[in-house]
């Protein structure tokens, strides 16, 4: 972006070129003319004339070769052009040429260096104090008369122009404060808002409607590894994988002016990591961008994926937990029922000989009997106990028909 100096340094460029180019032209011009009898001049006027177009142009080669455009906006430059208007009237005749034009071009082009009006009043004052000295000098060096109705007319012209240029030149010098104040306040948005774009944590990248990149911040540099400068000016289909449907996944936001989709970044090495591409257009400069906020979900996605597959691990395993459950329960149930029925009958058994009914009993075979009919019954409370855990555990309700089977063992430890 040109800035307003580097307009000013080319336009005062040009404004002396241009001078340069005249020098030239009319020195070719109005020697031949000299020989030829049609302007009146000497040879030492002549010799006048070369000299100072000489030095003048060497002058401005010298500048516009080194670079050194400053030179000039010098007074030593200011008093050159006003030799030069000086010496045209020495050679065209004075008041009788139309010299006095170089002195408006002088006050003209002074609005080049300079947009003050002050600058300009005064070189115009200049130019009208060095033209009326040197027409009136010029009159009496050739032993006419002076003309003060000319030069006063020529004087006014001079001043006229310089009132205008001033006048003009105040006006350009406020339209380009304005314009120096946007471009700074322009300069402070952008530098903020760049201040802005790296120092967000997500990459964010923005790109036209050729979708060519115009912006990326030092994150979205991180993540594609890349230099700012081998990202701005390429295609942002270019750093994402491409399954056939991205082009109309962009056509569709161009459409709408704003989207949410997941891709795929292609990195430098060509690694690939997924994204949610948040992407919304705005205008600026009448031109309509895209930003993309780039939101790395390549992590989420393998939590995602990790917590699925636990999941499933975690199903198995109960299924495999329940049906080690069922296998235990039904040995339980197996081993409660095929138990409980000798168990039965050896409670029986018991029961008559301490009722002696098969015969009378010492007390030492009684004690003896009481202690396998605890042992016994001990044993049917057991089996109980466990299957009432199993049902707790896995679901499954011990059948009514062992419920009740287990009922008198716990009637006949409580009678005992």
């Amino acid at each position: 972006m040109t800035t307003l100096g580097e307009s000013r340094r080319a336009l005062i460029a040009g404004v002396e070129q241009t001078a340069m180019v005249g020098r030239y032209v009319a020195y070719v011009i109005l020697v031949p003319l000299v020989f030829a009898g049609r302007i009146e001049s000497s040879l030492l006027e002549i010799s006048l004339v070369t000299a100072v177009v000489l030095a003048h142009n060497l002058f401005v080669h010298y500048v516009l070769a080194t670079g050194r455009i400053g030179w000039f906006c010098t007074r030593l430059n200011l008093a050159a052009h006003l030799v030069d208007g000086v010496v045209a009237l020495l050679v065209t005749g004075s008041t009788e040429s139309p010299a006095f034009v170089v002195f408006i071009l002088i006050v003209v082009g002074c609005s080049a260096y300079s947009r003050r009006k002050r600058d300009i009043l005064i070189v115009t004052l200049l130019c009208v104090v060095v033209y009326g000295a040197a027409a009136i000098a010029m009159q009496l060096a050739h032993g006419a008369a002076p003309r003060p109705g000319t030069v006063a007319a020529e004087i006014i012209a001079i001043s006229l122009a310089g009132w205008i240029v001033g006048r003009v030149a105040d006006l350009l010098g406020r339209i380009e404060l304005g314009y120096t104040a946007q471009a700074r306040a322009l300069a402070s948005s952008e530098s903020m808002l760049r201040t802005v774009l790296d120092s967000a944590a997500d990459p964010i990248l923005v790109y036209d409607e050729n979708e060519f990149i115009t912006e990326a911040n030092q994150a979205a540099c991180a993540a594609l590894g890349r230099e700012a400068d081998q990202i701005i000016g390429k295609r942002l289909r270019a750093f994402l994988f491409d399954d056939g449907t991205l082009a109309d996944k962009l056509a569709l936001v161009r459409s709408r002016g704003e989207g949410v989709s997941e891709e795929t970044f292609l990195g430098a090495e060509g690694e690939e990591r997924q994204v949610e591409l948040h992407v919304r257009s705005f205008l600026r400069d009448n031109q309509r961008l895209f930003v993309a906020v780039v939101r790395d979900v390549t992590a989420r996605r393998a939590l995602h994926e990790a917590e699925r597959q636990a999941a499933r691990k975690l199903d198995r395993l109960n299924a495999e937990l329940n049906q080690v459950n069922a296998l235990k329960v039904s040995f339980h149930a197996a081993m409660a029922q095929r138990m409980r029925s000798p168990l039965t009958a050896l409670l029986g058994y018991l029961d008559m000989l301490l009722d002696e009914e098969l015969g009378e009993t010492t007390p030492g075979q009684r004690r003896a009997l009481q202690t396998c009919r605890r042992c016994a019954l001990r044993i049917l409370k057991h089996m109980d106990d466990t299957l009432r855990a199993d049902s707790a555990h896995v679901g499954a309700g011990v059948p009514a028909s062992e419920a009740q089977e287990a009922s008198p063992a716990d009637a006949a430890t409580r009678q005992d």
